[in-house]
């Protein structure tokens, strides 16, 4: 089974995170959640962050002397490179979008890097999908989802 949980980094609402400083905070948070809930201290974990969170990943992944997440065994950076990140050998499977030519980038560099030290990388490319109420029904009511997709496009937020 797995046991999933949530952090913030920051100083709160609407903040990024600190490299430096919320690295210690996660691990923290993590042994707190594992000895509140009785879980092994080996347990496996596995991080995924999107935009500053996904760059903030990266820096679990250092060496444990240097402040890395114990027991880290993945790390899924979302629309975001590593920006220098050093990673002890943590697989890394990045999710962006090839649309955003700056963070594809990044990607390809990051990627590069990865695997010229034998680190396993990959990635996973997210393609534009029209937004309509087909789609937006899959997660919503269907007249919710029809009156959303007619107030976008008419708001002028669509490419098409």
């Amino acid at each position: 089974g797995y046991l999933t949980m949530a952090v913030s980094g920051g100083r709160g609402w609407q903040s990024c995170w600190d490299s430096h400083r919320d690295t210690a905070r996660v691990g923290r948070a993590v042994e707190y959640v594992r000895e509140e809930e009785a879980l092994p201290p080996g347990l496996p974990v596995f991080a995924i962050g999107a935009s500053s969170g996904g760059g903030f990943v990266g820096h679990l992944a250092a060496s444990i002397k240097s402040g890395g997440l114990p027991h880290l065994k993945c790390i899924v950076p979302q629309i975001m490179g590593l920006n220098g990140a050093r990673n002890r050998g943590i697989p890394t499977l990045f999710v962006h979008m090839p649309r955003d030519t700056r963070t594809a980038a990044r990607v390809r560099q990051d990627l590069k890097s990865l695997r010229a030290v034998g680190i396993q990388a990959q990635e996973i490319e997210v393609n534009p999908v029209p937004v309509t109420a087909g789609l937006l029904s899959q997660c919503l009511p269907k007249h919710v989802a029809v009156e959303a997709a007619a107030a976008v496009q008419e708001a002028g937020l669509l490419d098409s």
